[in-house]
């Protein structure tokens, strides 16, 4: 989404947000969202789970919690 060569040059850890700390845009998070259903097989949709989400929430959102959604929901 970003590209290799951006997220090379960033530090990136679970407390990384995705929108405020990586500058996504909501049409590059939904890529996002998009990528990883596909890649990873999510029994629930990362999408549906982040739009079930508040506005604060959704903002703060960081790469630990993709990641753990991501864990607890594969199939």
């Amino acid at each position: 989404i970003l590209g290799a060569q951006v997220v090379a040059l960033m530090d990136v850890t679970p407390e990384t947000r995705a929108l405020l700390d990586l500058g996504l845009s909501s049409l590059d998070m939904l890529r996002l969202v998009e990528v990883i259903d596909d890649r990873y097989g999510v029994a629930e949709s990362l999408l549906v789970w982040i739009s079930g989400l508040e506005m604060s929430a959704m903002g703060a959102l960081t790469v630990g919690d993709i990641v753990e959604f991501v864990i607890h929901a594969a199939y």
